[in-house]
């Protein structure tokens, strides 16, 4: 009976994508299991995760963080005590000295790419880290195309070593009820309609740039519409908003965090969602607003070309009259927003974590029975 161990401690709320991940995924493998395969999961303390019951999984919690040096020889113990045959982690902070074979998720080299975003002593531990990771894992997983080729180019990583597996979308995120909008309607004041930027604001993700953009646009559009703009809000990133915010006024919406159940309806009440990020390794906003219903303007970069397709509105990130010319032909036609939204839940649909599930435990199987 093969043990696999996914190490599922990324699973709080302190990781947002990162968590998403682990917790969709854990709770995805546990029916695909064969009767003689046991999946063992590794919990945070302390942390409330509704995971499927199975005769074939195991929950163990521990009090060891990611951040934690005791990771080194608490994560081994463990795994000893387990007879794993193979180790899962989903982030690249974790034990380093393994005697069974690892596989390891990673999504992006966002810290490489964009220096700004992380301070000097986390680029080096990043890089430092990624390449200890990548001379001793069996196998690499990416959720995209784009960022399997990035690894491979950068850390020259055989193309055989590593498998792109996407990322699902969770039933919840879906058209909503009308009485599901008006909530979020009432709760978050907003009324008029709007487009929406979810995502917090590291420098990647562009912000500034799009409240240019948002200034460009004619008056008459921005008399009608708001950008609402959520997510959360880190300190370590401080934001210096363009000069034009005071042109904008009140056009501009900042709601910070949004609690996670809020989410869907965010999504389904606005007219469009603007994602104007210069670099991702997925895009899990996109994917969740094109199966609430909601069209979609974006960057053209690989990862979320490989996302969206045919069903987004595309302008460049770098120019922010592209972006503004964008915003205008999406707000301003509602035929093709109807088109855009039907073409977004179409795509969609493909994606689910039931078969983000079954590509990783084929790739479990393959590992243990090589």
């Amino acid at each position: 009976m093969p043990t696999y161990v996914f190490d599922s401690r990324t699973a709080t709320h302190h990781f947002p994508g990162i968590g998403r991940y682990t917790r969709n995924l854990a709770q995805a493998i546990p029916p695909l299991l064969s009767a003689d395969e046991r999946l063992c999961l590794i919990l945070p303390e302390g942390f409330n995760l509704d995971f499927p019951k199975a005769s074939n999984t195991t929950l163990i919690t521990s009090r060891t963080t990611h951040f934690s040096l005791r990771q080194q020889w608490n994560i081994p113990s463990l795994l000893s005590t387990l007879h794993a045959d193979l180790y899962h982690s989903p982030y690249y902070l974790m034990p380093y000295f393994l005697k069974y074979p690892l596989i390891v998720t990673l999504y992006d080299l966002i810290p490489m790419h964009f220096p700004r975003s992380v301070s000097l002593q986390t680029r080096v531990l990043f890089d430092m880290m990624h390449r200890w990771i990548i001379h001793r894992a069996e196998h690499i997983i990416t959720p995209s195309e784009a960022t399997r080729k990035d690894l491979s180019i950068q850390f020259n990583i055989p193309a055989n070593n590593i498998t792109f597996i996407p990322f699902g979308v969770e039933e919840r995120f879906k058209p909503q009820p009308l009485e599901s909008k008006r909530y979020l309607r009432e709760k978050y004041n907003l009324l008029h309609p709007y487009a929406l930027y979810l995502g917090s604001n590291k420098p990647h993700k562009n912000l500034p740039r799009l409240i240019e953009a948002w200034a460009l646009l004619p008056r008459q559009v921005r008399s009608h519409f708001q950008l609402v703009v959520a997510g959360h809000w880190d300190p370590r990133y401080p934001i210096f908003l363009p000069q034009c915010t005071s042109e904008v006024g009140d056009t501009v919406r900042f709601l910070g965090s949004v609690p996670e159940a809020d989410l869907p309806g965010l999504y389904a009440v606005a007219e469009c969602l603007v994602f104007p990020s210069l670099g991702e390794g997925f895009g899990l906003p996109v994917l969740e607003a094109m199966a609430c219903g909601v069209p979609v303007a974006c960057s053209q970069i690989p990862a979320l070309l490989e996302i969206a397709g045919e069903a987004a509105l595309y302008f460049n990130p770098n120019d922010t009259q592209s972006m503004a010319t964008t915003l205008v032909q999406l707000l301003e036609d509602e035929n093709l927003r109807t088109e855009t939204r039907l073409r977004g839940m179409r795509s969609a649909s493909t994606f689910t974590w039931e078969k983000t599930a079954a590509k990783t435990l084929d790739l479990y199987q393959k590992i243990v029975f090589a």
